[in-house]
């Protein structure tokens, strides 16, 4: 179910605080927003958009993962804002601590429909932030056909690293197995293994990723992403931040790199719609002034051919078609005068 009510937010720096807003009898807790956001319910589960005021040609957005208590925060500020200014809105869904399931990204599923409801993208670019690019990749190598790009800072790539090592009772109840039927399965699940579909549409990607990163290493997640993506043909980079860790730094949060990858996928379908219109338009005047210039015999000019009681010879009548091709004409009607 999905309530039309909403609340309009702003809360910034680190203030901590817990609102609450009554839709048809339920309570929505709402996070540190670090901006303006509408906040409704998909499945009596929240969810945010952030809208600009001019939005983007074919409406587009960026979605962002996670979205929890505590995320998306003000460390975002820096990609939202700018955003926002190109016309570009941001959207999460709060599922919780979920781990790429397939039960859990089909209610991603639910919150992406009612997106397009709304009027946005198709194809949204999604932004995951540690855990929440596990949770946008699942959905994505499920979803490959309605995935525009996918960015990440410090993402988990890999099930078999973190969620493994340190998450494995989240990773299970989202899951809904065993641990040795979850190992025995886990390549059917992991997005590594199954990134060819995401390849053959042409999904870009992009992350940034420190090296001295020990909670999600680089060489387990964003590097073996990066080697399986491109065996499968995709286009990827990964920006490695030399002496950097999992923390809030701004080689992080206000990457240029990053913030053009975002700007670009999310408009490139509507930027390739407007040069093709261009294109349309030029071949369409070219191809007029060429009509006018040298129309085909059907549309051309036509005279009208006397013959005075049939007294033509081959001769005259060679001279004068001749000369009709010669002054333009395409055609002519004979007629016979006694």
């Amino acid at each position: 179910m999905i309530l039309k009510k909403h609340a309009r937010i702003k809360i910034s720096g680190f203030i901590a605080a817990t609102l609450y807003l009554l839709v048809a009898g339920s309570a929505i807790a709402i996070n540190e927003l670090p901006l303006p956001a509408e906040v409704f319910e998909v499945n009596s589960r929240k969810a945010f958009v952030m809208t600009p005021g001019k939005p983007a040609a074919g409406r587009p957005w960026v979605w962002c993962a996670p979205t929890t208590h505590d995320y998306p925060n003000n460390l975002m500020t820096f990609y939202f804002e700018h955003l926002l200014e190109r016309g570009i809105a941001v959207a999460g869904y709060d599922l919780g601590e979920v781990r790429g399931a397939p039960r859990s990204t089909q209610k991603f599923s639910t919150f992406y429909g009612a997106m397009v409801e709304r009027g946005y993208s198709k194809k949204p670019v999604l932004l995951g932030q540690s855990r929440g690019g596990l949770m946008l990749l699942c959905w994505a190598f499920r979803n490959p056909d309605k995935v525009q790009a996918f960015a990440g800072i410090y993402p988990v790539c890999n099930l078999a690293d973190w969620p493994v090592r340190n998450s494995m009772p989240a990773v299970l109840k989202d899951y809904g197995l065993s641990e040795a039927a979850f190992m025995e399965q886990m390549d059917g699940f992991n997005p590594l293994k199954n990134l060819a579909e995401l390849a053959a549409k042409g999904v870009p990607m992009f992350t940034v990723h420190g090296d001295s990163d020990k909670k999600v290493p680089c060489s387990e997640n964003s590097a073996r992403l990066k080697e399986a993506y491109k065996k499968e043909g995709g286009t990827i980079e990964v920006k490695v931040i030399p002496g950097q860790w999992h923390n809030g730094a701004p080689e992080f949060f206000k990457d240029q790199d990053l913030l053009d990858f975002l700007i670009t996928q999310a408009t490139r379908d509507a930027a390739n719609d407007a040069n093709n219109a261009v294109s349309i338009a030029q071949a369409d005047e070219s191809t007029l002034h060429a009509g006018f210039v040298d129309p085909a015999p059907e549309y051309g000019p036509r005279t009208w051919w006397h013959w005075l009681n049939e007294r033509v010879t081959k001769d005259e009548i060679t001279k004068d078609l001749e000369t009709m091709k010669r002054i333009g004409f395409k055609g002519a009607q004979i007629a016979n005068v006694d």
